[in-house]
């Protein structure tokens, strides 16, 4: 089944992705069934995307942050997380369609450094999220996350 994704969309992604952009957020929803239009991008981070996430809705969308090293040289190294929301009461079809869908929405979110599914807020609690990234990062350990 094909996926659709709006112009805007990805220009929204590719400004996440920019290091000379303020823009660290990007969130889809479905225009239709087989389409996703951009529903909100902004500067607020973790904490002003989980605005965006209702509990009758499937958002796929994807943040920057920043993990600093330690060493003594604080390098500051940028993180891409990537987020599949399903909401609790996210109608059982929407579910289903998601579910196809996100192989192709993990294609578009090119980059991410981790992608956490989930319904629930807790799951994008800071500390959560950098338990996350800690465990997939590399050779760089990274001291602390900047959200």
């Amino acid at each position: 089944m094909s996926l659709k994704i709006e112009e805007q969309a990805a220009q929204a992604w590719a400004e996440v992705r920019d290091d000379k952009s303020d823009v660290n957020w990007v969130a889809l929803g479905y225009d239709s069934s087989d389409s996703l239009k951009l529903i909100g991008k902004g500067t607020g981070g973790r904490a002003e995307l989980v605005n965006h996430l209702a509990e009758d809705q499937m958002v796929y969308a994807a943040f920057r942050v920043f993990g600093h090293t330690g060493s003594g040289l604080d390098a500051k190294r940028v993180k891409f997380v990537g987020v599949n929301w399903v909401g609790s009461k996210t109608k059982p079809m929407l579910r289903a369609r998601g579910s196809i869908h996100k192989t192709h929405v993990d294609k578009f979110f090119t980059g991410t450094h981790v992608t956490i599914s989930t319904g629930s807020l807790d799951d994008l609690e800071e500390d959560t999220v950098a338990k996350k990234l800690t465990s997939v990062s590399g050779a760089h350990k990274v001291e602390r996350y900047e959200f």
